[in-house]
């Protein structure tokens, strides 16, 4: 069982990164663990050239061909996100938006994108500064997508809102707790 970890971030080490690294912590029985760190990879942003048309592959090389194979060899996929501006921040959003050329190659083209008979899924962690939980449903609308377009199918989230400075997770009574209960529950399902 392959289980892959996004955090995506801007701030090294900061709320969702904690609650991304309870999480990983509770699934501690997959086989493989692999965790990704967003900032530090190089990824370009979708260029809408319409080239993956022919084929279902970018043509744009950079650290996304790496960070295909480990979607792809994924298993089980946890996504750490916070809150920007109403939806996920730009990293999230330019390593979902490169996967077009896998929508391509599954809706257009009719390629089998995952050969794989597993069952694949996926669960979502984020945090925001407001209040406001319907600013969740935006970036949950985006992974949600996202999770679809490669098989993933979507298993749950953990949300928090007022969660802003960094650290202030820790101050959250059940949150890291929280996050390692739902990382055993998602292996077991």
């Amino acid at each position: 069982m392959r289980l892959l970890g996004i955090a995506a971030s801007p701030r090294r080490n900061g709320n969702t990164e904690r609650l991304l690294d309870a999480f990983l912590q509770g699934a501690r029985q997959a086989e493989e663990v692999d965790k990704v760190v967003l900032t530090e990879f190089d990824i370009r942003p979708c260029q809408s050239c319409g080239r993956c048309a022919r084929s279902g592959c970018c043509v744009l090389q950079d650290d996304m061909q790496m960070l295909y194979d480990k979607v792809l060899a994924a298993d089980r996929i946890v996504i750490a996100a916070p809150i920007f501006f109403a939806s996920v921040p730009a990293q999230l959003k330019a390593f979902i938006d490169r996967f077009q050329c896998f929508w391509v190659a599954k809706y257009v083209l009719k390629q089998p994108i995952v050969t794989r008979a597993e069952d694949r899924r996926g669960f979502f962690l984020c945090a925001a500064g407001m209040k406001n939980p319907r600013f969740f449903d935006h970036a949950r609308a985006v992974v949600r997508v996202f999770f679809t377009v490669m098989n993933f199918s979507y298993q749950g989230s953990l949300f928090y809102p007022g969660i802003d400075w960094a650290g202030q997770i820790e101050q959250h009574p059940n949150a890291l707790f929280e996050a390692q209960e739902a990382g055993k529950a998602f292996m077991q399902r």
